[in-house]
């Protein structure tokens, strides 16, 4: 799920999802119905996760016209609290396949966190929301990460600092980075001490 570009979803009912993007679920937003592509290629990729945890008051119709879900045609409803969902476009007769992942992949820099924090490799996202703005946000040392990525989204409204641990790089300087608002970066341990971690901007 690491390979689509998320964003939240704010738009009014109805709303065709566009593949390559991941869709955020907020809590406030009104999402009851949405749909998914009229022609899509094989290979495209729709992204849904429940970041506020309410599919089970706020559950999603998905319409998907004439191209079945998992062989079936007619809405899909999810309504399950916390799942990720990625839909990938096969071809007839099976459509979409729902690749729905059960246990949470993800987690949001909140209020549970302490001030200053290090990044857990364990999730593959983190979700920076207006709560994080002046936490200190560390990245894990490289040594026992080599090879491993991560994805930070920043939906919040300002700029947040990343920094190091101290004695690693970040792009091959020591310098903190800056993710911008509304932005989003992928970032992967390289095990070089004069790379240190490699940080790509998505959007």
């Amino acid at each position: 799920m690491n390979n689509l570009t998320w964003k939240p979803l704010t738009h009014n009912n109805p709303f065709t999802l566009e593949a390559g993007i991941g869709w955020l679920l907020m809590p406030q937003e009104n999402r009851a119905s949405l749909k998914l592509p009229i022609n899509p290629n094989p290979g495209d990729m729709i992204g849904l996760m429940d970041v506020g945890g309410t599919l089970n008051n706020q559950p999603i119709t998905l319409d998907p016209g004439n191209i079945p879900i998992d062989g079936k045609t007619g809405t899909a409803i999810f309504y399950k609290p916390r799942t990720s969902v990625l839909l990938v476009f096969s071809s007839s007769p099976y459509g979409w396949i729902n690749l729905k992942i059960e246990n949470p992949v993800y987690r949001s820099i909140s209020d549970e966190f302490l001030d200053s924090f290090t990044i857990n490799t364990d999730y593959w996202m983190w979700i920076a929301n207006p709560t994080s703005i002046n936490k200190t946000i560390t990245l894990p040392p490289l040594t026992p990460n080599k090879g491993l990525g991560f994805v930070i989204l920043n939906i919040s409204s300002a700029a947040i600092s990343l920094h190091s641990n101290g004695s690693e790089l970040i792009n091959g300087s020591n310098a903190d980075f800056t993710l911008d608002s509304q932005s989003q970066v992928q970032i992967v341990a390289s095990g070089h001490p004069l790379v240190g971690w490699v940080i790509i901007t998505v959007h």
